[in-house]
């Protein structure tokens, strides 16, 4: 049996050096796949990672594993930091913690067919792995937003402007290195995401209106809101390309976007042109993401959802 790390054993490997752990089937002791796969990721983090996101080597483990969602959990549980699989379409996650250390997890159908050089497999492979390590370097030198009590109104949109930048950055950085970046689904999947969202959330609030379940609203905006500012902070990193050679891929999803909701229109548009702003920051500080966070919070605004302090704690006012 091979010997399984650990928070522990991760903490004792030197900061710039990583190891790989395979935890799936006997396929990679055979043609030295293991080994193909260590080289392929060497030479992603060598070749034109390092030098534009330097703090990525703060990972210090790529774990592959046939049991993605139960490793994830896994491992939040050692950290002590909640966590999960969000999708079924979730195939890697980063985890962090401390000064200066970071765990990548990916999904063993997606290295296998990297090794294997299945053509579908390997930009989308490759894109993933930019990524992630892209969010190891701006978690560690932006640092990271804790998440929020149900009841921490400003916390929330913090949440929302930190999550955002960080899949804009991520997903910006992989399609500078990866043709296609790691994401060519997210332009169309926050369509449908965003169309999805709203009618379900006209229906909580038709519930409301009846039930007075205020709880169960908010607990239903916050991570609907959340999960969408996200995919909007990837696919407009993944859309960035669009910026330097032609604006189509832009329209179209404005147009897209105008027939839902023209509101929402406005609310994405100020979210891309502030992203790029941020982006073309040498350094970001906490007050660069106040403008985000106005945007979060527009986004409640949009859907008829104001929240206020008052004696009794957080209100939730529905229009």
């Amino acid at each position: 049996m091979s010997f399984e790390h650990d928070k522990d054993s991760v903490e004792k490997m030197p900061f710039g050096d990583w190891g790989l752990q395979i935890k799936g089937s006997c396929v990679w002791q055979e043609q030295n796949r293991a080994q193909k796969l260590f080289a392929l990721i060497s030479d992603i983090m060598r070749s034109c990672v390092i030098e534009t996101i330097p703090f990525c080597r703060a990972v210090r483990l790529v774990v592959v594993t046939s049991e993605f969602p139960e490793e994830v959990t896994r491992w939040s549980q050692q950290i002590g930091e909640p966590g999960g699989v969000s999708s079924e379409r979730t195939v890697a996650k980063t985890l962090f913690w401390g000064a200066e250390y970071a765990v990548i997890l990916l999904r063993e159908d997606i290295a296998f067919g990297w090794v294997e050089g299945v053509d579908e497999v390997v930009s989308l492979a490759e894109g993933l792995l930019v990524h992630e390590l892209a969010h190891v370097h701006d978690y560690y030198k932006h640092g990271d937003c804790q998440i929020p009590r149900r009841s921490d109104w400003l916390g929330i949109c913090k949440s929302i402007a930190r999550s955002t930048w960080g899949e804009f950055f991520a997903e910006s950085v992989a399609t500078q290195f990866v043709e296609g970046g790691s994401g060519e689904w997210w332009a169309s999947d926050v369509i449908s995401l965003l169309q999805i969202f709203l009618q379900e959330l006209a229906q909580k609030i038709s519930d409301y209106r009846s039930n007075r379940d205020a709880i169960s609203l908010w607990e239903f905006s916050t991570k609907g809101m959340m999960d969408l500012f996200n995919q909007l902070g990837r696919a407009i990193g993944f859309m960035s390309r669009a910026r330097f050679n032609n604006n189509e891929q832009f329209d179209q999803f404005f147009e897209s976007i105008e027939k839902i909701s023209s509101a929402w229109a406005r609310v994405i548009s100020l979210l891309v042109e502030e992203l790029f702003k941020l982006e073309d920051l040498d350094r970001l500080e906490p007050e660069d993401f106040k403008r985000l966070e106005e945007l979060g919070q527009r986004g409640f605004y949009t859907v008829g959802l104001y929240s206020r302090y008052s004696e009794n704690g957080l209100k939730i006012d529905v229009q």
